[in-house]
């Protein structure tokens, strides 16, 4: 590979991993202005979820819960933007985290559930980026850490 490919792979890194931090402190704010209770699970709406193509496409039904909870005397619901394999049970009761000024825009509290797509994002920016950088600059970081050995061939050199 080389650096027309590499250069490609750090940007869309970089923006992946610009992108992952920011959802991250947004988040992280929002968690912590948020108030908690414990809410219901009231139904479920399944969903799927497809990968592959032709013969080798796989399908998998997803479950995304409707939680019931009560903020401030008034009933709220809301369905998890979040869908698993496992559906929960209908009565399931659940630790919710919900905005105080619109307490519609809640979640289930999991950390995944809540920082899942900031975290993937933050990580795939740094292996993507990271990729990026090694595939275009690898061979002149290779060059210049070997022109700062203290290594001549067998003999040490003198540390000036």
């Amino acid at each position: 590979m080389s650096r027309a490919v590499g250069i490609p792979f750090a940007i869309v890194g970089f923006v992946c991993l610009s992108i992952g931090v920011k959802f991250g402190i947004d988040k992280a704010r929002w968690h912590s202005e948020s108030g908690t209770t414990v809410g219901e699970v009231v139904s479920n709406r399944a969903g799927e979820s497809c990968s592959g193509s032709g013969t080798k496409r796989r399908c998998s039904t997803i479950y995304y819960p409707t939680v019931a909870f009560t903020a401030s005397g008034r009933n709220v619901s809301f369905e998890s933007g979040v869908g698993t394999s496992d559906a929960y049970a209908v009565g399931d009761t659940v630790p919710v985290r919900f905005a105080k000024e619109d307490a519609h825009d809640a979640e289930i509290d999991s950390i995944l559930r809540i920082f899942g797509v900031s975290i993937f994002l933050t990580l795939f920016g740094l292996v993507f980026g990271g990729v990026g950088l090694a595939v275009s600059f690898g061979e002149q970081i290779g060059y210049w850490l070997r022109s700062r050995s203290i290594y001549e061939g067998d003999r040490p050199r003198s540390a000036a």
